[in-house]
């Protein structure tokens, strides 16, 4: 997958680096349309994509609260769910109780996380999924979630598509 990160966020510093540097020519020029359809400049304000031209795009959104409102109801309202397009809200770990509770309160919040295809992944984890030697998207199921299988401290996360149970 290739990787494009949101304007206002390409300033930021990683390693002493601005994350604009991180990014290849191609990255910082693509075509936003080719990456995922929404209105003019719309794709402009996402934190950060991962993408296959045309066959897959991850849009992550992180948020510093659990303020869910603006990115998931209003931002992301204006682009049409499509099948090709996955959505990531980064939240703190420390939020995930408070999200959770919002959810429960909202059918409206439900209904938009489900019907746009949101997922969520804590900040922790998303450090551990980076952190990696190499990453598969395999790899990220056990991260994914306000109850992830990888908060389970201490113990082994489960191989994908094992049940877990002797034969």
């Amino acid at each position: 997958m290739r990787v494009w990160i949101g304007k206002r966020q390409q300033t930021r510093k990683v390693q002493g680096r601005p994350l604009s540097t991180w990014l290849d020519q191609a990255e910082r020029e693509v075509h936003l349309p080719l990456i995922a359809w929404a209105p003019e400049g719309e794709l402009e304000r996402v934190d950060c994509a991962w993408y296959v031209r045309r066959k897959a795009t991850f849009l992550f959104e992180v948020e510093w609260t659990a303020m869910l409102g603006e990115p998931v109801m209003v931002r992301h309202a204006r682009y049409p769910a499509d099948d090709k397009v996955v959505r990531f809200l980064v939240v703190p770990a420390d939020r995930g109780e408070l999200i959770k509770f919002k959810l429960a309160r909202s059918p409206l919040l439900r209904k938009a996380i489900v019907d746009r295809n949101w997922h969520f992944l804590k900040w922790n984890h998303l450090g551990e999924y980076g952190a990696r030697p190499e990453i598969t998207l395999a790899e990220m199921e056990p991260y994914l979630g306000l109850d992830a299988a990888a908060d389970a401290a201490g113990e082994q996360l489960p191989l994908f598509g094992s049940s877990g149970a002797s034969e």
